[in-house]
């Protein structure tokens, strides 16, 4: 992990808004310049009533790429990312998270389950092979399938694409859960929260479908700094960050992520999960390394007549 202590403010600082940036990640089922307004409204918001400078332009990053850039380049101060997004940058890029967001039924950590209908004869992830999956995405999933695919991988089921006939991505939640339940399709994969929200607004979803597998409990979007541990805008935002939901403003703003707060963790937070994700790598590597391996053209090592 990447952290680096030894980057300094500079005397202007007080003097310069936050630059924040956002992951297009974050925004499910959201008009980008929907987004942008709300953000907008929300950074004079931080300056009028918690004294936070922000930068009322704000930027959303479509790519790993432009958020790594934007970093490096320091043409931003902070960016909230999803966590496999921080994961795939944190060696490279010197950043600081130490603001995640979490609900209030599950604080700041997820779990996905993956949920299949009572009558349903599945007993174990084998039994699903060929079948289609549903896949809330709810900025959620690219995790969610990381951590699909690790079991599968550890089971030697193969990768997610080739395991399952199809994979599809549903923005809205009841279009993941209403089809298991109503027996169009197989399986779903949703986080805990999720299926107990469905479950309390119809609670026949919640006797009629079962969970097959459980993931840890991992940590899925953060709000990381870069790295400048000296800045003020940084002490000043983690001091006001738990009080966000005191405001209507501050309320709708994070119903953009679908989530209900902010609270200031530490980047040891996040080793579970980068300890899953870089579990995933590492069986994709070895599975990737033994495919090669059996289809490369046989030597003499391996039982065949070198030629003469």
């Amino acid at each position: 992990m990447c952290l680096v202590n030894s980057v300094t403010a500079s005397a202007d600082d007080e003097n310069t808004d936050l630059r924040v940036g956002f992951s297009a990640r974050l925004f499910v089922d959201v008009n980008e310049n929907d987004a942008r307004a709300a953000l907008k409204v929300w950074s004079r918001a931080m300056g009028d009533e918690r004294g936070i400078p922000v930068d009322p332009n704000v930027s959303i990053y479509k790519s790993i790429d432009e958020i790594r850039a934007a970093l490096l380049t320091e043409q931003v101060d902070c960016v909230s990312m999803t966590t496999v997004e921080l994961w795939q940058i944190h060696q490279t890029v010197p950043v600081w998270p130490t603001i995640v967001l979490g609900t209030s039924d599950e604080g700041v950590s997820s779990e996905f389950v993956l949920l299949v209908h009572n009558d349903s004869p599945v007993r174990q992830f084998s039994d699903l092979q060929g079948e289609s999956l549903l896949i809330h995405g709810n900025g959620n999933d690219e995790f969610a399938k990381r951590w699909l695919e690790t079991e599968l991988l550890d089971a030697k089921l193969g990768r997610l694409e080739d395991f399952w006939s199809k994979t599809t991505t549903a923005p809205k939640l009841s279009r993941a859960i209403l089809p298991v339940f109503f027996k169009q399709e197989k399986a779903c994969l949703v986080t805990r929260a999720a299926f107990r929200t469905m479950a309390e607004l119809n609670p026949q979803v919640g006797r009629q479908l079962r969970v097959i597998a459980t993931s840890p409990s991992v940590v899925t979007v953060t709000f990381s700094f870069r790295a400048n541990p000296d800045s003020p805008h940084r002490e000043r935002l983690i001091a006001q960050v738990g009080r966000i939901t005191e405001t209507t403003m501050g309320r709708q703003t994070l119903a953009l992520f679908q989530t209900e707060e902010l609270v200031a963790r530490p980047f040891t937070e996040l080793e579970p999960s980068f300890a899953l994700l870089d579990r995933h790598q590492r069986l994709l590597h070895e599975l990737t390394a033994a495919t090669a391996a059996a289809t490369s053209p046989a030597t003499p090592a391996q039982g065949l007549l070198a030629p003469k």
